[in-house]
């Protein structure tokens, strides 16, 4: 064992409790589960043993702010692409963890189908799930959520207390010139996997532009075999419904993005990958629709298909985090992830994912209206036969 990891670890020991705990922990996951990787050798764990005593001589005034604080500072400092620690107030945290369970109702939390993005000290929807209670109340993307029973919002936390027959009351402006309008949202308790599963089979749909035929689906990915079946079939309806599609991969980390390739390439990529039986791929024209927050599988995805020729990119640059995430749990409250700057001495990662057409509006006070996808509908169009 390294002199750092040999000195840290009384340290671990002697605090379990309070807001270094969390601190604690977290540098005893990155030894433990990332280690050599990310270079979280002795040099490491000599600065974690320093940052700590600077926390310690503060007392009383460490909070967890100044914590969260030292933490991301010492994170920085691994040899790794990027390294996040998720809180339980995070949506996010709630995504991975469901996704992680390998159950596709595993982690569930009360909320209302929808997802958002902080501006700021403002939180905007981006995302509304077909089907859901925000989608039935009338919310669209680009609301911005003021409060929820006369709390000012968190996308977890203020929906966590309320029974499960209770209505929300939610606040939220549509435009910055509009007046703030409170409606009752229903809620539901479902894990967000489920959620999504529900969006990519409800809100799949076939829209006109240009006289053309163009299948849309939005397609989050997970190891489910659920979501895999679902794409297979969206695709071979679209084969003979469309003539050309709209693959949405915006958003989040996506998993196992080479094993989808298989609905729109023949053969599939990925190692040892093998077309399942009687799959028959999607060959009309595809536009893929990409942005800042597009990586993990899905950015893997786009750039194979963009690599193989097979589809036109628009959007904006992706997030350049093509590579596996590794994910551990530091405290019932917190996740760890880390994704390596290369796998293989592959560094594609860095660099990401440009689109063929950028297109990059703004994602607040948009009243619904998705000025990404009207290009990407428009291009679908031009290529259709």
């Amino acid at each position: 064992m390294l002199l750092g990891a040999l000195l840290w670890t009384p340290l671990c020991r002697a605090q379990d409790s309070g807001s270094l705990g969390l601190f604690d922990a977290t540098v005893q996951t990155v030894q433990t589960q990332v280690g050599a990787s990310a270079k979280a050798g002795g040099a490491w764990s000599t600065e974690a043993g320093k940052m700590r005593q600077e926390l310690l001589e503060h007392g009383a005034k460490t909070g967890e702010a100044q914590v969260q604080l030292a933490l991301e500072q010492l994170l920085a400092k691994l040899d790794v692409g990027r390294v996040e620690l998720l809180s339980v107030d995070e949506q996010r945290y709630w995504t991975y963890l469901s996704a992680f369970s390998g159950q596709l109702d595993g982690a569930p939390l009360r909320h209302i189908g929808a997802w958002y993005e902080r501006h700021g000290k403002h939180w905007f929807i981006t995302r509304v799930m077909a089907d859901g209670p925000a989608a039935r109340a009338g919310l669209v993307a680009g609301d911005e959520m003021l409060q929820v029973n006369g709390q000012p919002f968190s996308p977890v936390n203020s929906l966590q207390s309320l029974a499960p027959d209770a209505m929300a009351q939610v606040t939220y402006q549509r435009l910055p010139w509009s007046k703030p309008k409170t409606i009752s949202v229903s809620t539901e308790f479902s894990s967000l996997q489920t959620s999504l599963l529900r969006e990519m089979t409800h809100g799949q749909k076939i829209l006109s532009s240009k006289q053309k035929r163009i299948a849309y689906l939005a397609l989050p990915m997970s190891s489910n075999a659920a979501f895999r079946t679902a794409l297979l079939q969206f695709a071979t309806q679209a084969q003979m419904q469309s003539d050309a599609m709209v693959l949405d991969l915006r958003g989040d980390y996506g998993a196992v993005g080479l094993t989808y390739s298989e609905a729109f390439l023949s053969p599939p990529a990925g190692p040892g990958a093998q077309p399942a039986a009687q799959v028959t791929p999607y060959t009309k024209p595809l536009v893929v629709l990409i942005d800042h927050g597009t990586s993990g599988g899905r950015e893997n995805l786009a750039w194979l298909l963009k690599h193989r020729h097979r589809a036109v990119i628009v959007g904006h640059a992706s997030a350049g985090q093509m590579n596996p995430v590794q994910a551990a749990e530091v405290l019932p409250s917190r996740y760890l992830l880390v994704t390596p700057a290369n796998v293989g001495g592959q560094t594609l990662a860095a660099r990401g994912v440009n689109p063929d057409i950028i297109s990059d509006p703004p994602h607040i006070f948009t009243a619904g209206h998705d000025q990404a996808l009207d290009v990407a509908l428009s291009q679908a169009a031009d290529l259709a036969p």
